[in-house]
């Protein structure tokens, strides 16, 4: 189950170069047909 805590900021191994905190917004409007999204690296 996601919760709030999932977009906190997660803690990792220095030594590991290949990890990357990532996260997606999305952005919805209907009444103005608008939809959006962003995945942050």
């Amino acid at each position: 189950m996601i919760t709030a805590a999932d977009a906190d900021y997660h803690e990792s191994d220095p030594s590991e170069t290949t990890w990357a905190e990532t996260i997606v917004l999305v952005v919805s409007v209907p009444e103005a047909a608008i939809l959006g999204n962003a995945y942050v690296l």
